[in-house]
């Protein structure tokens, strides 16, 4: 069987263990090839080899970037948004990415816009008829890059999830913007109960839009 065979790199042509191999849209990766992504970029079934390709060739240019990139302001927590005034640079990552640059780095004057969504997706109830869903949290950019001219830039780490209720996502925008008051019978009344839930996404929203306002105050 292929799965205890080997299989050939669509990107390098390097033979790897098959049980390893990522699908692409016209082949398979190698692990090793696929070490080389960024969060940015991830490998997956509509992903062409072309693409993985024009993606690695274009790191020379990233590593230029990335050697005059001194970021004086971050925004987040696990993940974040590093900027770089001087430079005009900016990226998102962990910290451990900072350190071991292995970030896609971008320029500023490039940035054509920013917004940060929300996505709700609906999650199997663990008790009949309870309504449970995740949500997660992305900056979608639009830039002039060649490589990456649309960016999804995830913000959480791990879906906010909640098993008891919908989040009500306008009064947490409305609390964001002071429209409303953080009241500790709020989550027990909107949100069935789910304090966790409800803070966790006050929280990432609220960094999101930071990062939205530093990233339009650079332009």
């Amino acid at each position: 069987m292929l799965f205890f065979g080997k299989a050939e790199c669509a990107v390098c042509g390097e033979k790897y263990r098959a049980g390893d191999m990522i699908k692409l849209r016209d082949g398979s990766l190698c692990p090793v090839c696929a070490s080389k992504l960024s969060s940015l970029f991830p490998a997956r079934a509509s992903t062409s080899a072309e693409n993985v390709r024009a993606y690695l060739e274009d790191q020379s240019r990233n590593r230029q970037l990335l050697s005059r990139f001194s970021p004086e302001e971050e925004v987040g927590q696990e993940r974040k948004l590093f900027v770089d005034r001087h430079s005009g640079l900016f990226a998102f990552g962990t910290d451990a990415e900072l350190q071991a640059g292995r970030l896609d780095v971008f320029l500023l004057s490039d940035l054509h816009s920013v917004e940060l969504t929300v996505t709700e997706t609906p999650l199997k109830p663990i008790v009949p008829k309870e309504e449970s869903f995740a949500y997660d949290f992305d900056l979608i950019l639009l830039q002039e890059h060649p490589i990456l001219p649309r960016v999804r830039a995830r913000i959480n780490p791990i879906p906010v999830e909640t098993r008891k209720h919908k989040i009500v996502k306008s009064y947490i925008h409305q609390i964001y913007l002071g429209e409303k008051e953080w009241k500790g019978g709020v989550a027990a009344t909107l949100f069935g109960g789910d304090r966790r839930a409800a803070e966790d996404y006050l929280m990432y929203y609220t960094v999101g839009q930071q990062m939205v306002d530093a990233l339009k105050k650079g332009r």
